[in-house]
């Protein structure tokens, strides 16, 4: 959450977000997407030492947020597991668990931990 900066809705305010979080990014080893204000980090875990790399990430990603003195929201900040064989690591951000999600809305397409597309076809019905 940002609690300081430019005014919402301003013409530079998207502008000047993306140039304060452009090395968010840096450090880190897994795929990471960003968009407007979203992050997201995708990555395939086939050992143990895989889930450490990307619990270290996301410790990577909260100190990067303390150095800039901004938070996440941790009721946004989610883990899906997709396969069957997925052991579960647990993530955590800020020693808060983070939670398991089953089907998330990514840009208006719904995405479920089995991978089905009823969920986004049942939305555009």
């Amino acid at each position: 959450m940002v609690t300081s900066g430019v005014p919402q809705g301003s013409v530079l305010g998207p502008l000047l977000f993306v140039i304060f979080i452009n090395d968010l990014c840096r450090g880190i080893s897994k795929d990471t997407k960003l968009y407007a204000d979203d992050a997201k980090v995708i990555s395939i875990n086939h050992c143990y030492d895989d889930n450490k790399i990307l619990q270290e990430d996301i410790n990577r990603l909260v100190k990067w947020s303390e150095d800039w003195l901004m938070t996440f929201n941790e009721s946004k900040c989610k883990v899906m597991y997709i396969g069957k064989k997925n052991p579960r690591y647990v993530y955590k951000l800020n020693n808060s668990v983070l939670t398991e999600t089953m089907i998330e809305n990514d840009l208006g397409i719904f995405i479920s931990n089995n991978l089905e597309w009823k969920y986004h076809i049942n939305s555009a019905i």
